[in-house]
């Protein structure tokens, strides 16, 4: 048997990638603790609750899913839904942009409220229906019948998406609420209403393209609820929303459904969405001073 060198018998250290880690250096704070999302009172946090209760994520980011089951029925959750669709990143490219001038902000929004109105409609409840067709048959499904839906728009901006769903939707019937800020109080204030004599017997498409603080939307579901909506009918369609929205509506209103196009990342200290697209009703109507 050959003679082994000591340096021989030496351990050969194993490539970097398979090295353990460096041990912490003592004065080097640990890593936060996960935060507890039963508990939080963090609306952040307590919508990314929501967001586990909805499709079982917990990473609080524009992947929430509405499922109209029973876990979500016995949690007492109207649910979120985002708009699943490839157009919607490059149509937000466009309309988020702050040099898009008001011609392109136009086109570009009404061609993803189109979407937004489509997806509003779908979320109504539906009845199974087969159909024949050429070679075989269909399983299907209808809604409603237009007589038992009502579209409601929160002027201003809500008029924008109004016009797109009652393209899709033309026989629907229409209600109208204008809120705005008393800026004595800085809480929304209710000035007109215009609602169907029998809307407590409808489905409610509720509009208006932006949630931030959920202000404007309760004050509009309040006008709802005191006609005898029920709030289970009630579908709120907005182009944005942020987590501190939807964790009021659904705090005050737990049945209520919202169905969005993006969830933005939150607000700020003068209560815009971040990162948003500005004043919507300004860049549609093109009234930005």
């Amino acid at each position: 048997m050959p003679h082994t060198k000591a340096a021989d018998m030496e351990e050969v250290a194993p490539p970097m990638s398979h090295r353990a880690p460096p041990a912490r250096p003592s004065g080097r704070p640990a890593p936060p603790p996960e935060p507890d999302l039963k508990s939080s009172t963090d609306v952040n946090v307590q919508t990314r609750a929501l967001s586990q209760t909805m499709d079982g994520k917990a990473d609080g980011k524009p992947g929430l899913t509405w499922r109209d089951d029973s876990t979500v029925a016995a949690n007492g959750k109207g649910g979120v839904h985002v708009l699943e669709s490839r157009a919607v990143k490059h149509l937000f490219t466009v309309i988020r942009n702050v040099v898009t001038p008001h011609e392109l902000f136009r086109l570009h929004a009404r061609r993803l409220m189109r979407l937004l109105a489509e997806e509003g409609i779908a979320s109504l409840p539906t009845t199974a229906k087969t159909i024949y067709t050429a070679c075989g048959t269909y399983q299907g499904e209808t809604l409603p019948p237009p007589t038992s839906v009502c579209a409601v728009s929160i002027v201003r901006a809500g008029d924008a998406l109004l016009s797109e769903l009652l393209l899709a939707w033309p026989s629907v019937s229409v209600g109208k609420v204008f809120i705005q800020r008393d800026e004595a109080t800085a809480k929304p204030k209710l000035f007109y209403e215009k609602l169907p004599p029998k809307i407590a017997d409808k489905h409610v498409l509720l509009l208006d393209p932006m949630l931030a603080t959920g202000g404007t939307a309760m004050m509009a579901i309040k006008c709802l609820v005191a006609r005898g909506v029920i709030p289970s009918r009630i579908v709120f369609l907005n182009v944005v929303s942020c987590p501190q929205g939807i964790a009021n509506v659904h705090k005050e209103f737990p049945d209520v459904k919202i169905v969005t196009c993006e969830i933005d990342e939150g607000l700020n200290a003068k209560s815009y969405i971040v990162p948003g697209l500005g004043d919507f009703g300004d860049r549609f109507f093109d009234t930005t001073e």
